[in-house]
């Protein structure tokens, strides 16, 4: 109001009223078109969606033979002999592990795990004990025949010298 009164000093007081109720208007509107323009660049309207929360994919993994598993690297526990076990994983890439119970044998099989399902993995251990103990069969039987063959060398050669000393006790008596 006090900046409108040096404006409508010169009006005639007829009209003063008249005009204050004209430069109030103006400024109502002015202000009303200000904010309805400012109102309509800053406001955001942000609506968040209730999702479900997302189901992991499971991984199955079998065992032909009683072994303590891993999952990448993590321990996951015992399968019994032709048992399984299952577990929640993220999909994509791992590395499943299975370690016989004396812990002599293990076998490292990588999969990949579909985005929704299940995913199998068959861990055959008995190939890989089967493998190991032909192995260690040969190798007994190898050193076997070679102590063998070492000990009859060791008596071709005591046979040898043997006669080798008979024939030069002959040459001498």
């Amino acid at each position: 109001m006090a900046a409108i009164q040096p404006m409508i000093k010169n009006v005639p007081a007829a009209l003063q009223g008249l005009f204050t109720i004209l430069a109030l208007s103006i400024a109502l509107l002015s202000s009303g078109v200000a904010a309805l323009a400012q109102q309509d660049a800053d406001v955001t309207v942000i609506v968040k969606a209730k999702s479900k929360p997302a189901v992991l994919p499971t991984l199955l993994v079998m065992c032909d033979l009683a072994c303590d598993w891993k999952l990448d690297g993590e321990d996951k526990g015992r399968i019994a002999e032709g048992g399984s076990a299952k577990v929640k994983v993220e999909s994509g890439q791992h590395m499943v592990e299975a370690i016989t119970e004396n812990g002599v044998d293990q076998m490292r099989q990588p999969c990949t795990v579909k985005p929704a399902g299940q995913t199998m993995v068959s861990i055959e251990l008995l190939p890989v004990v089967w493998a190991r103990l032909v192995a260690e069969q040969k190798a007994r039987e190898e050193e076997v025949q070679a102590q063998a063959a070492k000990e009859q060398a060791e008596r071709h050669l005591a046979v040898r010298q043997e006669r080798e000393a008979g024939a030069r006790a002959n040459c001498t008596g």
